[in-house]
């Protein structure tokens, strides 16, 4: 999925549920619940897998910019094989941790619809993100024997469900990892 497609998906799916923070009027929580709340810079950095079944991981930091503690933050992500092909072959192998918490298998789901022929996971859980703290979020990824060659296009969304509800509070870019056998 392309960055800005993943952007506008979002902007579709995940809209503002009006939830009030503990503690705050309707007007506080509504400043605190919008995109931009939690920074995830773009990552720069595109580790390679060399081989099947080697693993890379890419990451963002995820940082509270707001003086309101994020409950119930979390997740979802995406990845597209490479342009220019239409290999529909098993999902990457995926994993993912918080912080330096364990990691955690991460079931993919083949997207039919997709013209970028990707895959999506279901919301993922992380917990609290303190005011104005940072954690990292990783991802570990390996390829299959004949999967396509190139770089793979990485998205994650995330949210505060028990603090904002579905409101989408920052796209993380550049999660891609690249697969050159």
């Amino acid at each position: 999925m392309s960055k800005m497609l993943a952007v506008g998906v979002a902007t579709t799916f995940l809209t503002y549920a009006g939830t009030v923070v503990a503690g705050e009027s309707a007007a506080e929580a509504s400043t605190v619940c919008r995109e931009g709340a939690i920074s995830a810079p773009f990552n720069h950095s595109i580790p390679t897998a060399h081989r099947a079944g080697q693993a890379v991981t890419v990451h963002t930091t995820l940082h509270d910019k707001t003086g309101t503690t994020f409950k119930g933050v979390f997740f979802d992500y995406s990845i597209a094989v490479p342009a220019n092909h239409n290999h529909w072959g098993p999902a990457p192998t995926v994993s993912w941790r918080w912080g330096s918490g364990s990691w955690h298998h991460l079931a993919l789901t083949r997207n039919n619809a997709s013209p970028d022929h990707e895959w999506y996971s279901q919301d993922q859980t992380l917990g609290t993100l303190k005011a104005h703290k940072s954690k990292a979020l990783q991802f570990k990824i390996a390829f299959h024997k004949g999967d396509p060659t190139g770089t793979y296009d990485g998205v994650a969304l995330i949210g505060a469900r028990t603090t904002c509800g579905q409101t989408l509070l920052a796209v993380a870019g550049g999660l891609e990892p690249a697969y050159r056998p």
